[in-house]
């Protein structure tokens, strides 16, 4: 009876360490399956990050290269604007040249008095407009203004 008691006994105990350990597979089991479950919406996250992401480059994207065509033309229409600005002001240079080499300028910047009077004498204008001329040519370089130019419909120089 006593090895009945004992086997008892033992099995008592066997079962009992048997109980600790299912429940202790049963928590470990619980906590993988949470452990799980978070790990699952993490990605799950992370995916709906992802897309979001992918769909924010889509979407700007897809702006530049609106904002790039709109640009485009106005590039390009500034580029003709630029070379046709270089152009008018090559001819206005050109011009300016022509006027000065037509009213002695040069030759009044140099001190030469003789060349006026030549180019008074060769001149369409009275005497009085090319000498009151000559003195503004002098003054204007001396103050830095815009040398004065000469309107086809008048027959005396203007300030612009």
């Amino acid at each position: 009876l006593r090895d009945a008691a004992n086997e008892v006994a033992r099995q008592l105990a066997q079962r009992d360490i048997d109980q600790r350990e299912l429940l202790a597979a049963k928590e470990r089991e619980a906590q993988k399956k949470a452990e799980e479950m978070t790990a699952g919406q993490a990605v799950e996250t992370q995916e709906r990050n992802v897309a979001q992401l992918e769909q924010e480059t889509v979407d700007f994207t897809a702006r530049r290269r609106s904002v790039d065509d709109e640009e485009r033309p106005l590039l390009e229409q500034e580029i003709k604007l630029r070379e046709q600005r270089d152009g008018l002001e090559a001819k206005e240079s050109k011009l300016r040249n022509d006027f000065q080499n037509f009213t002695g300028r040069a030759a009044a910047r140099t001190g030469s008095p003789a060349r006026v009077a030549q180019t008074a004498s060769h001149s369409p204008l009275p005497a009085s407009s090319i000498a009151s001329t000559h003195t503004q040519l002098i003054t204007n370089s001396a103050t830095h203004t815009p040398a004065p130019t000469y309107h086809p419909a008048v027959s005396h120089f203007d300030r612009m």
